[in-house]
């Protein structure tokens, strides 16, 4: 009877376990960019989009794994270059052992760049970190302003009050050829401050979560933003749903502004930084990653798909940038949608800046760079994860210096002797350069979206995988993967290119009223 307690209190913790892994794969792309995708597909056509959609998920489903995949290999010959140098034959002592658990727990991104292309890969997918994740803060402070201007605050019916003063508003005005201005019955003006003011009431809370040091600490926050943006999500959905009507004015293929649309749902697939990290903490579970990776991705395609489509077909060429912004304001369902989703932007804000933060201080502060201390020793110290030491280092170090389980491929940490104010000014500095781009750029949040999707996730999706997988596998590659990882860098070249030529070109008619 005990035993089978016990059987039972296992296999319970191993569907909680799994439950939590499955989590935190589809945490690393689900955001908000799922209200974009009805204008997203506004740009596309509703059957371009839907194959868009449906080729963009599955090249970085392949492109995910892919660079799983050469994390391993990266692996495998570190490994292999130490027994070399050390002359050591048995592959399976305790000591190599730690070695390899110690690399799988913690090889990043960066450091599988740089082994495969050398330090310019580590710049590239810095590069392209730091990108993606400061505009899509830029985007969530677009989201919450222009929320919080339109759906937020009533809006007041001025028309009774206009056709009674007609003289003071010259509405009517006999002296030009009797000419009458026609009033919009449904007129409406809006009782908000203006987007600047708007963009300021979370500012405190944003400069609160900056000055967080510890990732660990940010824990209870992606939970909160996680369940806002679930809810808000399933209520926009079954918002549509009713009272469904399909808009005649639908298009089917959209080529011209085609490009926009890829940028936007590359953007939308914002998980591609933190796959690595995500694996390595999955420990017995990782070799279920792939499965989680596919049912992640499935359910994403999911909530893109149909927020897209219906959203689309039910507004055609009405719909708004931010999907919310046509719902029916001034409900209880439409407050409902609005405060869960803005809590979910506002929590998911810490998380998306710590990346920023950590490369601007390392690039200000560590030793030998701008601000930092002269280059002059390399001090190991692996007593906290958070304290880490470069493995791919140009120092060479023997076993007698370290310990094996101190070779950890990551960055340099900032000394504690960097004064607090310092990178206090660094991390409140980043925020307030983010607000003015967000009131520059408050209605272009899909454009802004677009443009990061073009640069900075095609780069870590699609270019990056392949060119590390074509460089670690050698002369080893067949012809038939070294034509596909080919087709994934053209894939990223070109419809990066054309995404960004195309948003900016859109950009700018925005900007002069054209579109």
């Amino acid at each position: 009877m005990a035993g089978r307690t016990v059987k039972r209190l296992s296999r319970s913790n191993k569907f909680v376990q799994n439950v939590i892994d499955f989590a935190n794969v589809f945490k690393a792309f689900i955001g908000t960019n799922y209200l974009a995708l009805a204008f997203a597909f506004e740009q596309s056509g509703l059957i371009l989009g839907v194959i868009g959609l449906l080729v963009i998920t599955m090249v970085t489903d392949h492109c995910c794994q892919l660079i799983v995949k050469c994390k391993y290999i990266v692996v495998n010959q570190i490994i292999s270059e130490f027994l070399t140098r050390e002359g050591i034959t048995d592959v399976a002592s305790p000591r190599i052992g730690r070695l390899r658990k110690r690399l799988e727990k913690h090889l990043t991104y960066g450091d599988i760049a740089r082994k495969a292309i050398g330090k310019w890969g580590l710049y590239l997918v810095n590069f392209a970190l730091f990108f993606t994740q400061f505009f899509f803060c830029i985007a969530y402070m677009i989201f919450l302003g222009n929320t919080l201007q339109t759906d937020l605050f009533p809006f007041v019916n001025e028309t009774s009050k206009a056709l009674v003063n007609t003289k003071q508003y010259n509405l009517f005005d006999n002296s030009q050829n009797n000419s009458i201005v026609h009033v919009n019955k449904n007129a409406r003006v809006t009782t908000a401050p203006v987007f600047a003011i708007l963009v300021l009431f979370p500012l405190p809370l944003f400069l609160l979560f900056v000055l967080l040091r510890n990732v660990r600490n940010m824990g209870p926050i992606s939970v909160v933003a996680n369940i806002s943006i679930f809810v808000g999500y399933g209520v926009v959905l079954v918002t549509l749903v009713k009272d469904f009507a399909v808009d005649p004015d639908v298009k089917y293929f959209a080529i011209a502004t085609f490009p926009v649309f890829f940028g936007a749902v590359s953007c939308a697939y914002e998980g591609i930084g933190t796959i690595i990290p995500i694996e390595s903490s999955m420990a017995e579970n990782r070799p279920k990653y792939p499965a989680f990776l596919h049912g992640s991705l499935l359910l994403l395609f999911t909530m893109l798909c149909s927020l897209g489509i219906l959203g689309y077909l039910k507004y055609g060429s009405d719909v708004e940038q931010i999907l919310i912004q046509n719902l029916p304001s001034g409900s209880i369902t439409s407050y409902i949608v609005n405060v869960t989703i803005c809590i979910g932007v506002a929590f998911t804000y810490p998380i998306t800046v710590y990346p920023i933060i950590e490369i601007l201080e390392n690039i200000l502060f560590t030793e030998g760079r701008i601000f930092g201390q002269s280059l002059n020793t390399l001090v190991v110290n692996c007593d906290n994860d958070n304290e880490r030491a470069p493995l791919l280092s140009s120092v060479s170090l023997s076993t007698e210096e370290i310990e094996i389980s101190d070779l950890l491929p990551v960055a340099k940490s900032v000394p504690e002797s960097v004064a607090s104010w310092k990178r206090n000014i660094v991390r409140v500095s980043v925020v307030l350069i983010q607000t003015g781009l967000a009131i520059v750029f408050k209605d272009q949040f899909v454009y802004i979206n677009a443009i990061n999707g073009s640069i900075g996730s095609t780069l870590l999706a699609y270019i990056l995988p392949a060119v590390i997988s074509i460089k670690l596998a050698g002369q080893d590659i067949s012809r038939l993967v070294f034509a596909k990882n080919i087709f994934l860098i053209l894939f990223g070249i070109l419809g990066g290119l054309s995404g960004l030529i195309v948003t900016i070109y859109n950009m700018v008619k925005h900007f002069q009223g054209k579109i």
